[in-house]
């Protein structure tokens, strides 16, 4: 089943639709551009990073990152949308609710791939342009819009 997650920023979010172990699309754009994205997968569940507080003053770019979630779940429809907060995300790709981006990362990385050899196994799953793996052309906020596809 397709799943279409995406990472909501205040200007630019990154969105991937995964199917089963297969990145069918990713990409990191600008948030006017989300609209036709979610066109393209209609009946595809939308799962989106939720903000959460963690006690923490926060700026006006967190108050823009909500105003661009709520569009997006608006315009995919509430019958499709689920909101996930980031620890709970933490919690069910690594194991965890602590851990670093770099952590989830890693976590994603290894499900991607059946080399368990730590020395190759980023390789084995990114891959390079000649021979791209199932993660090739994951960077930046993608890593996070996968691991709540995932």
């Amino acid at each position: 089943m397709k799943v279409f997650g995406i990472d909501p920023g205040n200007t630019k979010s990154a969105c991937v639709v995964l199917d089963g172990r297969t990145i069918e699309f990713a990409m990191d754009e600008p948030n006017d551009f989300m609209f036709a994205r979610l066109e393209q997968w209609p009946e595809a569940p939308v799962v989106i990073e939720k903000i959460a507080s963690y006690g923490k003053p926060v700026g006006e770019e967190v108050f823009e990152t909500v105003y661009w979630s709520g569009r997006f779940a608006q315009f995919a429809g509430v019958h499709r949308v689920h909101r996930i907060e980031r620890r709970i995300v933490k919690q069910l790709v690594m194991g965890t609710q602590q851990g670093t981006d770099k952590d989830v990362r890693r976590a994603l990385i290894s499900r991607f791939t059946s080399d368990r050899n730590l020395a190759t196994m980023e390789r084995s799953a990114i891959g390079t342009r000649s021979a791209p793996g199932p993660l090739y052309g994951i960077v930046g906020d993608m890593w996070a819009a996968l691991a709540v596809a995932e």
